[in-house]
């Protein structure tokens, strides 16, 4: 059966086809309607089967500030000669974390969708676990504007991150009626 249902209601006011049971319960169904930062955290943490499939972890949602982890999996290498993560797994990372706080900062029943995304790559990225940290630039009424920065840990850096890659983002955020 494709996922999600196509016969079923939008029970979040998001413009989900459907939540099968197995991935909310009703309460949280019912939290996601008031609850806006739950109600991110709930869609893009569980109702997106490809963020469950890759591994991320929601570590910190918040109207203001996101922090995803993406832990390494061997599926997840680009380059098995240098090695290092693949390119498209960072995008995806810093993508997901920009995407997950614009629907956090917005008002129930909006929408949201990636516009445009830069996205720099500072230094290859190993074999290990990786963060994005997404901060809001600004939310207007039709567009948001997010910087995500896509780091790992580091026992030799100052900062205790080493840095990855940086991105600018920006979504289109249709408001609901």
């Amino acid at each position: 059966m494709p996922y999600p249902p196509p016969d079923n209601p939008d029970p979040l006011g998001v413009s989900l086809p459907g939540v099968p049971d197995d991935f909310a319960t009703a309460d949280e169904v019912e939290r996601a309607r008031t609850d806006r930062v739950f109600a991110a955290e709930l869609i893009m943490g569980r109702l997106v089967p490809f963020n469950g499939f890759v591994g991320l972890e929601f570590r910190e949602v918040t109207a203001e500030h996101v922090q995803l982890e993406l832990p390494h999996r061997p599926e997840h290498i680009g380059d098995p000669t240098r090695p290092a993560l693949h390119g498209g797994a960072l995008a995806m990372l810093a993508d997901t974390a920009g995407g997950t706080l614009v629907l956090a900062a917005t008002e129930a029943g909006d929408k949201v969708s990636t516009l445009d995304m830069r996205i720099d790559y500072l230094r290859p990225a190993d074999l290990t676990t990786t963060f994005a940290d997404a901060t809001l630039v600004r939310l207007g009424r039709r567009a948001a504007v997010v910087r995500i920065h896509v780091w790992q840990p580091s026992d030799t850096e100052p900062d205790g991150k080493r840095h990855i890659a940086d991105s600018t983002a920006v979504y289109s955020v249709y408001r609901a009626e």
